[in-house]
């Protein structure tokens, strides 16, 4: 003969809430993680963004800028643009902002009222044109040698608002010069010192400034200014000329 047990029903546990009990402690767990999922996805619905293209206006913008310095000026979040040319911003509260846009060597440009609304983006591209700074006028003139000549060396000579002395390459054909540094002792007022350092007037090699056609020669010794004339041979030398006063057009450290 079977017995009836009666089904004992356990009180609810205290939960706050009178009647209310939790049958599986997970569930809140569960269900709270779906709220907080839902609360992020609402928040992220809360903003929007602005992006864009950052182009070069002298080319006709068919040229993107890169490393273009992107400025929200009520935030004062900032970004460059990437090697396309392109920039975002892609979490930006609704507003209206302004953008400041500044590269090196461009005009610094400022675009206002771009307007973020939630959950899109904003489309705004922006020129920048060339920085040029104005200068006074500067006037290129034909570089005169004077040719290798003695007639045309003396001409020069003559016609030279400074002291100048020079001698021509039948000259040091001639006196047997085998580079330039033994054709400059034939100039007067000149000497060589070590066999390849120029001395105009007394000065040493430090106070003399050697140029090649009007560029400026650089020395080959890291202890020295001066340039090592026997580097030359005499055979490629058409004139040397030697100016012993100093003039406006000639390098302020000579």
């Amino acid at each position: 003969m079977k017995r009836h047990v009666p089904a004992i029903r356990r009180p609810a546990r205290d939960s706050g809430v009178e009647g209310f009990a939790i049958a599986n402690p997970r569930s809140v767990s569960l269900v709270l993680a779906l709220l907080f999922c839902l609360a992020s996805a609402l928040g992220a619905q809360e903003v929007g963004g602005i992006r864009g293209t950052v182009y070069d206006e002298d080319f006709e913008r068919e040229v993107t800028l890169v490393d273009v310095q992107v400025l929200i000026l009520e935030t004062g979040e900032k970004t460059k643009t990437n090697e396309d040319g392109n920039f975002v911003f892609g979490q930006v509260k609704p507003g209206a902002y302004t953008l400041v846009f500044s590269k090196p060597g461009f005009t610094r440009k400022l675009v206002s009222n771009v307007i973020v609304s939630t959950g899109r983006m904003t489309e705004i591209d922006a020129g920048l044109s060339g920085e040029f700074t104005p200068m006074e006028e500067f006037v290129v003139r034909d570089l005169e040698l004077g040719g290798g000549s003695e007639i045309a060396l003396l001409n020069l000579r003559i016609e030279s608002p400074s002291l100048i002395d020079s001698i021509g390459k039948d000259l040091m054909s001639q006196a047997g010069a085998s580079d330039a540094a033994e054709a400059l002792t034939l100039v007067s007022g000149t000497t060589v010192e070590g066999g390849k350092y120029a001395v105009v007037r007394g000065l040493p090699d430090r106070y003399v400034n050697s140029q090649l056609n009007g560029v400026r020669l650089p020395t080959a010794d890291a202890d020295k200014r001066a340039v090592q004339l026997d580097q030359f041979p005499a055979a490629l030398i058409e004139s040397i000329q030697v100016s012993k006063t100093f003039t406006p057009d000639q390098q302020g450290d000579a």
